[in-house]
């Protein structure tokens, strides 16, 4: 069976479909979650139906180390009490996956060309979400995430492969299937 990585919603999805190389998205099942499904409940049920490797991603939606710490706890022990010899793992994003947009701002910088006047560095990294969406809103380029997503070039691509949330989806295919070009 493929990996599967079972994630929040549309948002982190579409993030990854852009951002995977081509031979890790064949290689994969991306299951985004509906809304009010439990992640855990959604990633233990594939794994217990399916013996599938099966990755839970999620973002903290917080910045204390000990809520995020506990919570990566509680997950990994859902998981391996369901996993038997099941290869899983946990990956997640401090505090929204958008956050790997702010780690380097060259593409943001020439994508929107009112970058410099609405973007708050403080804002971006505390709720990255929301500082996308005024970016959106107010930068004066793309309007959506698709948008956004669909005018990054090859090279930004590679440096955003590079965020701990996007590298380690890339480690979990490449370490749970045979790639087949």
């Amino acid at each position: 069976m493929k990996p599967t990585v079972v994630l929040e919603g549309l948002t982190g999805e579409a993030i990854l479909r852009a951002l995977l190389p081509p031979e890790l998205l064949k290689a994969c099942h991306l299951k985004p979650i509906a809304p009010r499904s439990t992640l855990v409940s959604v990633a233990r049920t594939h794994l217990v139906k399916n013996h599938a490797p099966t990755a839970v991603m999620f973002d903290t939606d917080t910045l204390n180390p000990t809520i995020i710490s506990e919570r990566i706890q509680t997950t990994r022990y859902l998981m391996a009490d369901a996993a038997g010899d099941t290869p899983f793992d946990i990956i997640y994003s401090i505090p929204h996956i958008e956050a790997i947009f702010f780690e380097d701002t060259t593409a943001l910088q020439r994508i929107f060309p009112q970058f410099d006047n609405f973007f708050l560095l403080r804002f971006a990294k505390t709720q990255p979400k929301e500082q996308l969406q005024v970016l959106f809103e107010k930068g004066g380029g793309p309007k959506d995430l698709n948008a956004f997503l669909d005018q990054l070039t090859s090279e930004d691509i590679e440096k955003l492969r590079a965020s701990y949330p996007i590298q380690h989806v890339m480690a979990f295919i490449t370490n749970n299937t045979t790639i087949t070009a």
